[in-house]
């Protein structure tokens, strides 16, 4: 089954994520490739990257590529980074559009255990909601594969990716009544939703 590769990380000034990632470009079990620069935060680079399979990243992982791209990944890094695979639905096309989008807006819900099946309805409706918005393009959403720590609690975090034609248009639906009328998150009971981050980022693919 397809899994993307989300990879956040924070690195040194003059850092070329293109060149960084190239290594897999030859890969047969690689697909999309996308990365870029967290707005307003210079050096986070934010990096999705299409497998075939987990197992074929494992693969990867173990092969002799990998000890150099780690070396090289290591001198470039400048603290800790995240890395987590997500299968996004409703598809790889709804998931590439929202790459492409002039404006990629990324949000990471975490919870401890896995999100409440009610919240997850909750957020697929709430495309719905997204779609009628001024310069929307398409949403994307997935839960982690892996189980992560977050403020003491375990758990398999929410990411969902949103396309805007603008960074403008992000901002006005964000600021907006509906947005926290019907945003899924604000709906929760406390202490089911541990924490919830957002970032908008320009992604560029793999040239």
């Amino acid at each position: 089954m397809p899994a993307t590769e989300v990879l956040s990380a924070p690195f040194k000034p003059d850092t070329n994520p293109q060149q960084l990632l190239r290594v897999v470009e030859p890969l047969p079990t690689v697909g999309r490739v996308f990365s870029g620069f967290v707005h307003g935060r210079p050096n986070q680079m934010r990096a999705f990257l299409d497998w075939d399979s987990v197992e074929a990243h494992e693969a990867f992982n173990a092969s002799d590529i990998f000890p150099p791209f780690v070396e090289d990944f290591k001198s470039k890094v400048a603290g800790p980074f995240t890395l987590w695979h997500v299968d996004f639905k409703p598809s790889l096309e709804a998931l590439h559009n929202t790459q492409t989008a002039p404006v990629t807006e990324v949000l990471t819900f975490y919870f401890a255990g896995t999100p409440p099946a009610d919240f997850m309805e909750k957020a697929f409706a709430f495309r719905e909601v997204l779609a009628q918005q001024t310069g929307f393009v398409d949403v994307a959403l997935g839960v982690a594969h892996e189980e992560v720590e977050f403020e003491g609690e375990k758990g398999h975090p929410l990411v969902v990716l949103v396309g805007w034609k603008s960074e403008q248009d992000w901002k006005t639906f964000a600021e907006s009544e509906e947005y926290k009328e019907k945003n899924p998150g604000w709906s929760l009971e406390k202490g089911v939703l541990r924490g919830f981050e957002m970032e908008v980022v320009t992604l560029e693919p793999l040239k």
